[in-house]
Protein backbone atom coordinates (compact mmCIF):
# COMPACT_ATOMS: atom_id res chain seq x y z
CA UNK A 1 0.00 0.00 0.00
CA UNK A 2 1.03 3.44 -0.97
CA UNK A 3 1.69 5.80 1.75
CA UNK A 4 -0.70 8.88 1.76
CA UNK A 5 1.12 12.18 2.47
CA UNK A 6 -0.75 14.66 4.90
CA UNK A 7 -2.84 17.16 2.98
CA UNK A 8 -1.60 20.07 5.45
CA UNK A 9 2.23 19.80 5.97
CA UNK A 10 2.83 20.55 9.92
CA UNK A 11 -0.18 19.20 10.73
CA UNK A 12 -2.14 15.51 11.67
CA UNK A 13 -5.70 16.79 10.88
CA UNK A 14 -6.68 15.29 7.78
CA UNK A 15 -5.07 13.24 4.83
CA UNK A 16 -6.76 12.23 1.58
CA UNK A 17 -6.37 10.10 -1.02
CA UNK A 18 -9.00 10.46 -4.00
CA UNK A 19 -8.76 6.84 -4.88
CA UNK A 20 -9.54 6.06 -1.70
CA UNK A 21 -13.25 7.01 -0.54
CA UNK A 22 -12.62 5.61 3.14
CA UNK A 23 -9.78 7.41 3.49
CA UNK A 24 -10.63 9.43 6.64
CA UNK A 25 -11.16 5.52 8.25
CA UNK A 26 -7.50 4.35 7.28
CA UNK A 27 -6.67 7.88 9.17
CA UNK A 28 -5.80 6.44 12.29
CA UNK A 29 -4.08 3.66 11.94
CA UNK A 30 -1.64 6.16 9.17
CA UNK A 31 -1.17 8.37 11.56
CA UNK A 32 -0.57 5.53 14.99
CA UNK A 33 2.21 4.02 12.68
CA UNK A 34 4.25 7.72 11.33
CA UNK A 35 3.81 9.02 15.08
CA UNK A 36 6.15 6.10 16.49
CA UNK A 37 8.70 6.60 13.09
CA UNK A 38 8.60 10.24 13.86
CA UNK A 39 9.94 10.02 17.58
CA UNK A 40 12.68 7.92 16.74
Amino acid sequence: MQRLAPALQGTKTYYYDPRERNSMLIRTQYWEKTDAEEAL
